[in-house]
């Protein structure tokens, strides 16, 4: 078997902070069963991370996030290229916030039940599959009812909040 590797790296920002995107593509981690981009996100450094944001872009951050989940599967797959593990992306967008935010959750929104329904997304999404597992596939999230939970999930949130629901733009080539 040989490895077939293709490497990109795009920087942008999050939040203020510079974020470093590195996917490479092995043929031979799908013929492993495993998965076939491996991505890797640099946070330039903790402190940055922990210090960059304030409270209200933090909480701009999980409200993005959350519209994103909340948008149906279709929508959800529209907003990033065809040519990646989307369902593994979406994750991924969700981990870039989670990391933020994750300890700050109580003081970013005080309502009790928002808080503990977005830390069940993040559960949800970290007991989600293995990678490899079909439920990292674009046909699971348009039809599996896991992804469906999360949107759910998502939706609750945003309304109890007092957030109109509103989709993310697609990917513009």
């Amino acid at each position: 078997m040989r490895w077939v590797v293709r490497m990109s790296r795009q920087v942008g920002h999050f939040g203020g902070v510079q974020v470093a995107h590195i996917t490479a593509v092995s043929r031979i981690g799908r013929l492993l069963g495993g998965p076939p981009a491996i991505r890797v996100r640099i946070l330039m450094d903790q402190h940055s991370r922990n210090n960059v944001m304030n409270t209200s872009q933090k909480r701009q951050a999980i409200v993005e996030a959350l519209h994103l989940f909340a948008a149906n599967g279709d929508v959800q797959l529209a907003t990033l290229p065809p040519d990646i593990d989307r369902a593994s992306e979406l994750a991924l967008q969700w981990d870039d916030v989670w990391v933020v935010v994750d300890k700050a959750l109580p003081e970013l929104f005080e309502d009790p039940e928002a808080v503990k329904a977005i830390i069940e997304i993040n559960r949800k999404l970290d007991t989600l599959g293995d990678p490899g597992d079909q439920v990292w596939s674009d046909r699971a999230v348009l039809e599996m009812g896991a992804w469906e939970e999360l949107r759910h999930l998502a939706r609750e949130v945003l309304a109890s909040l007092g957030v109109p629901r509103r989709d993310p733009p697609p990917l513009s080539h």
